[in-house]
């Protein structure tokens, strides 16, 4: 029943923005920004957490060989606990938060079944593992 729906502002593959970027720079952003990216684009590495609306992955993009971590979030488990918003708040944080501190992610796509955030690897656990203690 909710296996098919887009969510808005995660688009198909689309390279994130940079704001106030001009020159040779933004020129080759925005030719990488009309490129479409898919999972297909990445070899998945091994398993890396799991969480309640799916599991981070540890990848390798094919063309270039960059390790990302990518967070797979199911679409029908978000809308059962009426998420929705939540997630696309968490991805507008990462895309727009430019310090040492926070993840950057570099991609963002969906296909039918889940949305994939496609971001910095950073070996170590995350936070709330650590000041947990798990």
């Amino acid at each position: 029943m909710y296996s098919s729906f887009q969510v808005e502002g995660f688009g198909n593959g689309l390279l994130l923005g940079i704001n106030g970027v001009e020159g040779p720079i933004k020129t080759e952003f925005l030719r990488l920004k009309r490129s479409r990216l898919g999972v297909e684009d990445f070899e998945p590495l091994k398993v890396i957490g799991r969480g309640a609306f799916g599991e981070v992955r540890l990848v390798q993009k094919k063309d270039t060989g960059h390790v990302y971590a990518m967070k797979i979030l199911r679409k029908a488990d978000m809308l059962e606990k009426e998420q929705v918003a939540h997630v696309r708040a968490e991805r507008d944080v990462l895309v727009e938060a430019d310090h040492q501190w926070v993840v950057k992610m570099y991609y963002s796509f969906q296909d039918p079944i889940n949305l994939y955030l496609i971001m910095e690897f950073l070996p170590g656990g995350g936070f709330l593992n650590k000041t947990l203690g798990s």
